[in-house]
C-alpha cells in the first residue's frame, strides 16, 4: 500500500449512526460536510451511499479500495492455503499409517514366501525384508539378475 492518505469530504446533515458499533459514525458540521481519512469509516459511508465531494478522480479511490480488498483476499487465501497444506500433510501421514501392513500380515507374507526372519525383528526390518525379496523376484523375472556381487553393488552395501 502507498503512504498516500486521502481525505474524503462527505456531504449530509446531522449524525449518521453506526448500528454495528452502537455509536455515531460521523457528524456533519454546519456546512453539511464531514471529512475523514479513516478507511473503515470511508468504506461504511460509501457502502451506505452517502454522497461525497470528490475533488480527485473516482478512479484513484476505486483503485485504492480495490487494492485493499485484493490484499485482504490474498491474505485470507494464504491462510486457507496453509490450513489446506496442513490438512493434506496430516491426511497423507494418516494414509501411510492406514496402508502400512500389520505385523501379522508381514509375517504371514514372509512365511508364504519362505523367507526366514528373526522372531523379535522390528516391523520396519520385516517390511524391508519383504520389499527386498519382491525386488529380487522382479529382477529375476526380467532376467536382469546378476551375481550376488552385482546385487550388493546395486544396493550400495
Amino acid at each position: 500500500m502507498s503512504n498516500y492518505v486521502r481525505t474524503y469530504r462527505f456531504l449530509g446533515v446531522g449524525i449518521i449512526w453506526d448500528a454495528e458499533e452502537n455509536r455515531p459514525l460521523c457528524k456533519f458540521n454546519k456546512e453539511g460536510v464531514f471529512e475523514t481519512s479513516d478507511p473503515a469509516i470511508i468504506r461504511k459511508l460509501i457502502k451506505m451511499r452517502v454522497p461525497y465531494d470528490d475533488g480527485q478522480a473516482d478512479a484513484l479511490s476505486n483503485a485504492e479500495y480495490a487494492i485493499e480488498l485484493l490484499t485482504e483476499r490474498v491474505n485470507i487465501l494464504e491462510k486457507m492455503n496453509e490450513e489446506l497444506q496442513w490438512k493434506l500433510e496430516t491426511h497423507k501421514k494418516q494414509a501411510e499409517v492406514d496402508s502400512a501392513p500389520s505385523r501379522d500380515a508381514l509375517i504371514a507374507e514372509l512365511d508364504f514366501y519362505g523367507i526366514p526372519y528373526v522372531a523379535n525383528a522390528q516391523d520396519k526390518t520385516l517390511q524391508f525384508m519383504l520389499e527386498d525379496y519382491e525386488r529380487y523376484m522382479r529382477l529375476q523375472s526380467k532376467g536382469q539378475l546378476g551375481s550376488v556381487e552385482d546385487i550388493a553393488e546395486d544396493k550400495d552395501i
